[in-house]
This record gives structure tokens, C-alpha cells and sequence, in this order.
């Protein structure tokens, strides 16, 4: 697979350094940073040689990488292991397009990812930071930590901080552009756009970047679908369509005698004497069609000699709007003796009206006593079992269903920094920040009584009485005799009935949203004071750092009214709303109904920090923080010791 880059409109800076030329004077890369101040200290000035595991990726490495995108920066970070941002629903759940940092192995909920020093609350339904929501245009240089940073940050960093610092010190306008040529796909570009003014007192920073990517299709790669015989895990279900059903031998009593759909080796396969093969991985993407979009813009003001004032604000988000899937998914739950008219359970009774069950039956391939049954008693499914499949689902293009994700975000903060004229001056620095971001999540899926209606002839919005198939009243096949090929490799029926196939009425009658939006928040405020001590052993002052932080993150998840196990708890809630039941899994095939939450957590925190440069070589730093949760949790004390000697100009422990 040839992937090739191609860079139009690329910024001056950017096209200067590839012809060799000089970068201009006031260029970022050019600047002098007055005062470098890295993550995982407090203390302002701390030295690079600090003892803390820190790398810096600059400005100069940012421009070899070819302006990476942020998910493609993270990865190129050797202490991130395991990094989300390019997978797909498999990897990601249903947070697909989010990025994470996962330092060391330890998981991406332990590493704290921070901009410019100040916190970013979680994406709605993970437990990580969504770092594709960094505005890459902004990006001056990155500092990770590669060690535990729980007594300086918190305990969400006992695996490391990974701390994005936007650009500093530009000058005039910056426009780039990229684009990936990827085989099977439309490929990827992105956009981005990049304005900085510099003032005698004052500086602005405005960016704007868009990035896309393109579906990419399991079908488009020949290791993504292989045969069962070669791989029975790769995307291989024996839940499939066609599938198994069962028939009574007691005249319709209960039905236990399985038999497989007759079309199973013709459309899908292999079959056994009580199972279908079905492949759901050819429905999926490798890459899903993903518009991921920032605007960031700063300020920054000497409003005295010894205060300046810095402002940020970050509007982000993601959109994947066609997450592609299996057109249906095997039933988890069943609905209840009153729909099915049968005493048994965990399954759907099928009538023997269905025309579908009866174009089944005139085709042949089914044992005739079997037959027989099902034509008197009709059948009843078992798990093995889902409503489409090879013939895919017509509400969604004829291939697989459409899952909606979608994400927005926005971030404000603020804050003073100055010096206090008291011994040999205290610098102090206070902010507060507040992040608010939002998900919209929708997955199609059956609706169990609306389903079990169809199977017995009565479904459809406009059905009226109890005549099946008669006065509005639709009828569902879930036999192969309905289906006219494998839409992913073409296989065609031979005994497809057009007369059968499933109107597209039915399907939007008993398909709906599995649907919820969540919410996560955050504000902090922030007060650190910093200095040095009349303490020298001959390489320098003891230097400290001390303050205090306040944390408030609320997270709340309201669900649609299918969703809403308080509005719709039962399997038969979407034909009965007044249904009741014991357990209550509510009325969606495969996914269980959920409670609307509305939670919240307050912080506080105090926390302390020295750092002694006992000789040139030697360098010891001491800090522990105190954390107090609240409530039933309680609070947690973690300090931490660290000690680097510099044996040599290459060699350090």
C-alpha cells in the first residue's frame, strides 16, 4: 500500500526550511524562550537537567515530522504505548475519532494530558482525554514526562503528563495544507491556518485547522475478510443471517428441533447440522469517514513590569456521521409471552402465515417432517440467529447500518502571573479554567416487540385490527428467501423471492435509535507561589514551589426515550408503554436500556515542592501533594523523592 503526501499552500516558514533558506528573525523558531519552565515542576526555571524524565519535542522536530497531526505526533513519542486515534469501532467503542496518550503501558486514564500547564476534562464515554481536540496549527512544542507525577498533579497522572505549550512569539500569517493518497479511499487532507501579532506589551496567537479522513473499507484490504477455513476469528459469527430456527414436534407446544436456513452455503456459510457462518467484518471500515475541526486563539498582556495576563479559548470537535456496521446484531433480549403467543422464551415466534416462511418452504432443502411442522406450527428462532445480514439493510444504502457519532468541546482559561517584592522575590501564578465538552451518540438497532409484531404479519405504524398482513399491517421476513445476494461478495440467490422482500416500511417501523447525549465538565482555579531559600551547598539556592488547587468535574448522560430504562424498561415497552416486568433490559434486541445520570466530584488539593542542586552533577527534588475527594472517598497523601546524577556529558541515573 503506497501512501503519498503532497503539501499545497504550504506556509512560508515551512517552504523556506525545505529550500534550505534561513527563517526570518521574528519566526517562532527563532525565538528565545526568556524562561523555560518544564512539566512536572512548579518551580519556575527548573533546569532541563532537572530530575525529572522530561523530552521536549520542539518546533524545529514538529517541522521535520511535516506538521504531523496530533494523533500522529503522539505516536511518535516512544513512551506511548497503545495510542487511540486511528482505529475504528472495534478499537475505539463509541468514541470513534477520539484520541488518547498512554504513557508507559499504564493506560490512557493515568496519563494526564494538559495545555499549557492547565488540565482538559475527559470525552464524553471514555475515561482519557481527547487529545485530536489539541489545535495542531497551535502546537509550538510538547513536554512529556515520562514518570510518575501523582505528588506534583494529581493521581491522574501516575503514569506521566503529556503537556501541549501553543506557539509563542509569531509574527504574520501561516497557511498549510496536506494531503495522503491512500488506495481504497478518498484519502486524507487537512487545512490549517495559523496568525500571530506581536505587540510592545502584548501578543495574539489565532488558529484554525481541518482535518478529514476517509472511509477505508474492510473490503478494500485482503487481510481484513478472510475465508472461515483460514481465520474462524476474523469477523466470524455463528449468529448470523441466514441462521437457525427451531420446530415443534409437539404441534406447536414448545420448538426445539433446530434446522438452518437451506441458503446458508449459497449466501454465507459454512453451515453445520445447527449453525450458519456469517462474516459481519466485511460491513465494517478500517478507517471511518471522520471532519475533525479546531479554532483556538490566546492573548497575552504585560499589564506591569511584574503581572501579565494570558487567555485562551479552544472550540473543537469531531463528527463521524456514518460509523458503518453489521446491518443488524444478534438478539440479547426476547419479548414476552404476550407478543410471541407462545410459552417459550428467549426467542421470536414466527408465524406460519409469513411469506417469507412460506416461499422458504416451497423452495426446498429443509427435512420434510421439519417442513411439515413449520408449515402448521410456523418456527422460533434461537440466539443463533439475527433479523439481516448477507442481503444487508436497506435503510442505510443496502450495506450495513450507520452509527452517528459526534463530538464538541470548548475550553476557556485565564490567568495572572507576577512577583511579589518580599525577600528575594515570590512569583506567584493564579488561573482558573472551565472545559465543557459533549457527545451525541445514536446506534440503530431492532426494536423487540415492534419485531416480534412484523414476524406475526401485525407490524407497521398504520396496522390497524388483528388481521395479519390486512389493513396496514406489515409483515418482516427474516428467511433468505427475501434476500437476492451477499451485497459484500456478490454471491446471488437462486431462490430469491422478490415478492418477499422486506419493504422498506417495515424495516423503519422496527429499527430506532439506541440514543444518549453525555456531558463532562470541569473548572479548576489554581494558586501556586514559588522562590528560593538561604540554602547553599555551593551549586545553587533550594528552590520551592508551593499552592493549592480546586477541582469541580460533573459528567451527566440523558437517553433518548427508547434508551431510558425509567421510560422504556421492558421488551415489550415499544408496542406497550404501560408494560411492566422484572427485569428490566428494555425494549432494543442487543443493547440494554440505561438510566440518566447526573453526577459530580469536588477536588481539593495542597500540595508542596523543593528542588537542591546539591552539587553540579547531583540534583535532588522532594514534592507531595494532598488530596481530598470528599464525601465517602476520603483523601490521598503521595509524596515523592527524586534524585539525578549526571555521571557524565552523556550518561545520567
Amino acid at each position: 500500500m503506497l501512501h503519498c503526501r503532497y503539501l499545497a499552500g504550504a506556509s512560508p516558514l515551512a517552504l523556506l526550511a525545505v529550500l534550505g533558506f534561513a527563517a526570518p528573525a521574528n519566526a517562532q523558531d527563532a525565538a528565545e524562550v526568556s524562561e523555560v519552565v518544564v512539566t512536572g515542576s512548579f518551580i519556575a526555571g527548573t533546569p532541563e537537567n532537572a530530575a525529572l524524565p522530561v523530552n521536549v519535542i520542539g518546533a524545529d522536530e514538529l517541522q521535520k515530522q511535516g506538521s504531523p497531526s496530533t494523533v500522529d505526533l503522539i505516536k511518535s513519542i516512544p513512551a506511548i504505548q497503545g495510542a487511540v486515534g486511528e482505529t475504528n469501532q472495534f478499537g475505539a467503542g463509541q468514541v470513534t475519532g477520539a484520541g488518547s496518550a498512554n504513557l508507559r503501558g499504564l493506560g490512557s486514564e493515568r496519563t494526564l494530558v494538559l495545555m499549557n500547564g492547565r488540565r482538559m476534562t475527559i470525552s464524553p464515554g471514555s475515561i482519557f482525554v481527547d487529545t485530536n481536540l489539541i489545535p495542531t496549527a497551535a502546537i509550538g512544542r510538547v513536554e512529556v514526562l515520562k514518570d510518575g507525577a501523582a505528588a506534583t498533579y494529581g493521581s491522574d497522572a501516575v503514569a506521566g503528563v503529556v503537556n501541549f505549550i501553543t506557539r509563542k512569539n509569531l509574527s504574520g500569517l501561516e497557511v498549510s495544507a496536506g494531503y495522503s493518497l491512500i488506495d481504497g479511499s478518498n484519502g486524507d487532507y487537512n487545512v490549517s491556518a495559523a496568525y500571530g501579532w506581536q505587540g510592545e506589551n502584548a501578543d495574539v496567537l489565532l488558529t484554525a485547522g481541518y482535518r478529514h479522513r476517509s472511509e477505508l473499507s474492510t473490503t478494500e484490504r485482503d487481510f481484513a475478510v478472510r475465508p472461515f477455513a483460514e481465520n474462524p476469528q476474523g469477523g466470524w459469527s455463528s449468529f448470523g443471517n441466514p441462521g437457525t430456527y427451531l420446530t415443534s414436534a409437539n404441534g406447536g407446544a414448545s420448538f426445539t428441533s433446530p434446522f438452518v436456513d437451506p441458503a446458508c452455503n449459497v449466501l454465507s456459510g459454512p453451515a453445520s447440522a445447527t449453525t450458519c457462518q456469517f462474516q459481519y467484518i466485511g460491513f465494517d471500515n478500517l478507517i471511518e469517514d471522520e471532519d475533525h475541526y479546531q479554532i483556538y486563539g490566546e492573548i497575552n498582556v504585560d499589564l506591569t513590569e511584574k503581572t501579565k495576563f494570558h487567555a485562551e479559548v479552544l472550540f473543537a470537535g469531531h463528527d463521524v456521521m456514518a460509523e458503518n456496521s453489521s446491518p443488524s446484531y444478534s438478539p440479547n433480549n426476547f419479548p414476552t409471552s404476550a407478543l410471541t403467543t407462545k410459552a417459550q422464551g428467549n426467542g421470536f415466534f414466527i408465524d406460519p402465515r409469513n411469506p417469507g416462511l412460506q416461499a422458504l418452504l416451497a423452495s426446498g432443502g429443509i427435512n420434510p417432517a421439519q417442513a411439515a411442522s413449520a408449515a402448521a406450527n410456523g418456527v422460533f428462532t434461537s440466539v443463533a440467529w439475527r433479523p439481516l445480514g448477507v442481503g444487508g439493510n436497506e435503510l442505510f444504502g443496502g450495506k450495513g447500518k450507520e452509527d452517528k457519532r459526534s463530538f464538541q468541546a470548548y475550553r476557556v482559561s485565564a490567568g495572572f502571573k507576577g512577583s511579589l517584592d518580599i525577600g528575594d522575590g515570590i512569583g506567584w501564578d493564579a488561573a482558573v479554567t472551565y472545559m465543557d465538552n459533549n457527545s451525541d451518540i445514536a446506534t440503530p438497532d431492532v426494536l423487540i416487540g415492534k419485531m416480534q409484531l412484523a414476524l406475526r404479519g401485525l407490524g407497521g405504524n398504520g396496522c390497524t385490527g388483528n388481521t395479519p398482513g390486512q389493513n396496514g399491517c406489515l409483515w418482516f421476513n427474516p428467511f433468505s428467501s427475501g434476500v437476492q445476494q451477499n451485497v459484500i461478495d456478490g454471491r446471488t440467490n437462486p431462490n430469491y423471492n422478490a415478492a418477499t422482500a422486506n419493504s422498506r416500511e417495515v424495516l423503519e417501523y422496527m429499527f430506532a435509535d439506541y440514543a444518549y447525549k453525555i456531558r463532562s465538565q470541569m473548572f479548576t482555579a489554581d494558586l501556586v507561589f514559588n522562590g528560593e531559600l538561604p540554602v547553599d551547598f555551593g551549586a545553587g539556592q533550594l528552590a520551592w514551589a508551593a499552592g493549592a488547587q480546586y477541582r469541580w468535574s460533573g459528567i451527566e448522560r440523558q437517553n433518548n426515550d427508547n434508551t431510558n430504562i425509567a421510560v422504556s424498561p421492558c421488551p415489550d415497552s415499544s408496542v406497550n408503554p404501560a408494560a411492566t416486568c422484572t427485569a428490566q433490559n428494555g425494549p432494543f434486541s442487543f443493547f440494554g436500556a440505561l438510566a440518566d445520570y447526573d453526577l459530580d466530584q469536588s477536588v481539593g488539593a495542597a500540595f508542596a515542592e523543593f528542588q537542591m542542586p546539591f552539587t553540579d552533577t547531583l540534583t535532588g527534588t522532594f514534592a507531595i501533594r494532598y488530596e481530598d475527594y470528599g464525601g465517602n472517598i476520603g483523601s490521598t497523601t503521595n509524596p515523592k523523592v527524586a534524585l539525578k546524577w549526571q555521571a557524565t556529558d552523556w550518561l545520567a541515573f
